[in-house]
């Protein structure tokens, strides 16, 4: 039986941010402190949530689904060829129940990948993160996709940061 986790999680609009980046005085605008503040009550009460109206197309968004699907249908032994280490920078594949989230164990698989930065750029605190992201051999189109996502990500967060 398949649970319905976007019925579980909080969906947050961030349109009313993208809206004012621009604008010095965008804390000052009332949707802005309300996006804000259901932002701060889902990392604090949930630790989720679903992001709506960032301007990512859903074509884009779905392409990204479906080629993940189609890397944790590959066999055991593929993916762990991109297995997530602490020397990879904790990037890669990651098999069920090697993560812990309060010290339960986690009952998921996934791959993490990241903004890719420079080494040193954080100092200590960044250096465990540092390295590039171990992409799959297959599907072949991931990387070149999920380098495509990663950027209109981080072209959002800087656009909304841009105005904070």
């Amino acid at each position: 039986m398949a649970t319905d986790f976007k019925s579980l999680l909080p969906i947050i609009d961030i349109s009313p941010l993208l809206a004012k980046c621009d604008d010095s005085h965008m804390m000052e605008d009332a949707g802005v402190a309300e996006v804000v503040g259901k932002l701060d009550r889902a990392c604090r009460d949930v630790g989720f949530f679903y992001v709506i109206g960032h301007g990512i197309s859903e074509d884009l968004v779905n392409k990204v689904k479906e080629m993940t699907h189609r890397f944790f249908e590959l066999p055991y032994e593929e993916k762990l060829k991109i297995k997530l280490t602490r020397a990879a920078g904790y990037r890669g594949y990651q098999r069920i129940g090697e993560n812990y989230t309060n010290g339960n164990q986690d009952l998921h698989e996934a791959i993490d990948c990241y903004r890719e930065f420079n080494q040193g750029k954080y100092g200590e605190t960044g250096k465990i993160l540092e390295g590039p992201n171990q992409w799959p051999k297959y599907p072949q189109e991931y990387k070149e996709l999920m380098e495509e996502y990663i950027k209109l990500c981080k072209d959002l967060s800087r656009n909304i940061l841009r105005g904070i």
